[in-house]
């Protein structure tokens, strides 16, 4: 931006200036990695988390509690990001100087830091309506952030390069969902605890170098417009007649994100509960194992590895943990169980070209051990109960 202070003598009119130079590659990078903390922890949860915490708390009605969490909180994204946008825009601080002196650092940095503290009070939920609650406010200060951050590209990016960068802003939504399943699921083993803190800091850590390094000018208070309620709920209708690239930019978007989130939202439920997924793995594993000891030992093998051969389906029966290193994960579709013996069943099961997002269902699913305590947080929809184990599974849809 202070490229585009020459031939401007008003500093202050920088704030509503057309951007005419581009910006740099760390710029590019700051509001990349603030968009990746973001996505991470908003994506995880929606995929993996929320769905297990709620089967820890209301194992029989966790359907029909996932889909009145995440409804609740589509609705108070869709209220906060104009209220927050609007407010941003509005945003002035007189002839006061300083890193914090625009329009859209200080929302983004307050934003955030109230997200990360609902999804840590979040991870201590054990009834439906916590989680319901610090979800709704969760989903709005992230909005929030989203408001901020997303406003950051008309103000400093030129329209020859804002292709390329919401290309780079945009990776992370499928990108945050991948890294943020395969921490929580092979790094953290499915700990729900461990799993929103680390979210929750990762996502203001990752906001920092935006927040502190790139420039944000000031709004001159002569040239902030008076703020309105009417106003802000006029800007939900823009008519598809008047303006129909909108329109149809907004249809196609629409209907793809839905066709996505009614593939993917119950995808967890539907490989534990209706596929069997981490049932059918085991078996496939087991008869792969008979049939490879049923071949007898290769040449140059002795007796000592057909007798390993034949131990290997009983450290199946103990349940199998999930790859113990992530780039195993990230590599390929070969995995190792606790001996370190290589399994190509997984192959045709796992990753064959998937969306990333049922890969990452994928992963929670193999993951899940059945007869596993979970942290003691258990019951129906305001109190607790015992263990999850196949009988609760069984009483889902």
């Amino acid at each position: 931006m202070r490229d585009q202070a020459v031939g401007q003598p008003d500093v202050r009119s920088l704030a509503l200036a057309e951007p005419t130079q581009h910006v740099r590659y760390r710029w590019i990078v700051g509001l990349t990695l603030a968009s990746l903390g973001m996505w991470m922890a908003t994506q995880t949860p929606l995929q993996v988390m929320l769905a297990v915490q709620l089967q820890d708390i209301t194992p029989r009605h966790k359907v029909v509690a996932l889909g009145v969490v995440t409804g609740i909180g589509a609705i108070s994204s869709a209220l906060a990001t104009p209220v927050v946008g609007a407010l941003s825009d509005r945003t002035a601080h007189g002839g006061r100087q300083g890193r914090f002196s625009g329009r859209r650092h200080p929302w983004t940095l307050v934003m955030v830091v109230l997200a990360a503290a609902c999804m840590v009070l979040l991870a201590k939920q054990a009834t439906v309506l916590g989680v319901a609650l610090l979800w709704l406010l969760f989903s709005a200060f992230q909005n929030g952030e989203f408001a901020s951050l997303s406003a950051a590209i008309p103000d400093h990016v030129p329209v020859r390069q804002r292709a390329t960068v919401s290309g780079w802003v945009g990776m992370p939504i499928a990108l945050g969902l991948v890294l943020g399943s395969i921490l929580f699921v092979d790094v953290l083993d499915q700990d729900l605890v461990t799993g929103y803190v680390i979210l929750a800091v990762l996502m203001a850590l990752l906001a920092l170098p935006f927040v502190l390094f790139t420039p944000d000018p000031p709004l001159s208070p002569e040239d902030r417009e008076p703020f309105s309620w009417r106003q802000v709920a006029s800007s939900y209708w823009i008519s598809p007649r008047e303006y129909p690239d909108f329109g149809w930019a907004w249809l196609t978007r629409f209907l793809a994100s839905l066709s996505i989130a009614m593939g993917t939202l119950y995808l967890l439920y539907f490989l534990r509960d209706a596929v069997h997924y981490p049932r059918l793995l085991h078996r496939g594993r087991l008869g792969a194992d008979h049939a490879g000891a049923a071949e007898g030992p290769g040449p140059g093998q002795g007796p000592r590895h057909h007798q390993h051969r034949h131990r290997v389906p009983g450290r199946h029966r103990r349940g199998h943990r999930g790859a113990p290193r992530l780039a195993g994960r990230l590599s390929g579709p070969v995995r190792r169980d606790r001996g370190g013996s290589r399994r190509g069943l997984d192959r045709g099961l796992a990753d064959q070209e998937r969306p990333l997002s049922a890969r990452a269902g994928l992963r929670a699913s193999r993951a899940y051990r059945g007869g596993r305590p979970s942290g003691g947080r258990m019951g129906r929809l305001g109190g607790t109960g015992g263990r999850r184990g196949p009988d609760h599974m069984a009483g889902t849809a």
